[in-house]
């Protein structure tokens, strides 16, 4: 659901969006899109998670690359004169109580020393929650994103945009949507232009 529900949603809510622009889709992904590129996975690796190299963290970098993937090509399909603007951003390392399961994987793989270190260097190494959303509501509440004409773009915190994964091609966002829309089409409506 990482990718498929927002991309479902988006689709089903696209008339909405077109006929009261200028409005705006932030695609919330993580520096954790880059996990596919660093791991050398090919193209079938992004989307195929019943592979026996499947692991949850490898499954999590593949969705938060499909978030960027799936907006970049959105962006793309509804054009340079559309009044919705698509980016994507890595809201930044947030320090949460989702750490909880983090520190528990690291655990279980490799023991009390990564647990407790990671413990030591989280809060140094983390934002504080308040500062969690700043990135996602510059994208989605900016004059700039309209005035500078910001679409298909991704940042990182906070509101800066960097060059996404290498994976990040024509090709591969094709590839996502094509899937995508195999997969959702019976929950889609007939007359999503961007199909």
């Amino acid at each position: 659901t990482n990718h498929i529900g927002h991309f479902l949603l988006t689709l089903r809510l696209l008339d909405v969006l077109e006929k009261s622009g200028p409005s705006r889709v932030v695609s919330v992904s993580s520096a954790a899109s880059f996990m596919p590129e660093m791991l050398g996975l090919n193209i079938s690796d992004v989307y195929a998670d019943g592979e026996s190299r499947y692991g949850p963290w490898w499954a999590y970098g593949r969705s938060k690359l499909a978030n960027v993937l799936f907006a970049t090509e959105l962006s793309k399909r509804l054009g340079p004169e559309s009044k919705v603007y698509v980016n994507s951003c890595h809201p930044g390392g947030i320090k949460t109580n989702l750490q909880v399961h983090v520190t528990s994987d690291l655990k279980s793989q490799y023991g009390d020393m990564a647990n407790a270190f990671l413990d030591s260097t989280i809060g140094k190494l983390m934002m504080p929650s308040s500062m969690g959303a700043v990135t996602q509501l510059y994208l989605a509440t900016s004059p700039e994103i309209e005035q500078n004409d910001i679409r298909g773009r991704y940042f990182h915190p906070q509101a800066r945009e960097v060059s996404p994964s290498k994976l990040l091609t024509d090709e591969n966002q094709q590839q996502l949507w094509k899937q995508s829309i195999e997969i959702t089409k019976a929950y889609l409506p007939t007359d999503v232009a961007v199909v």
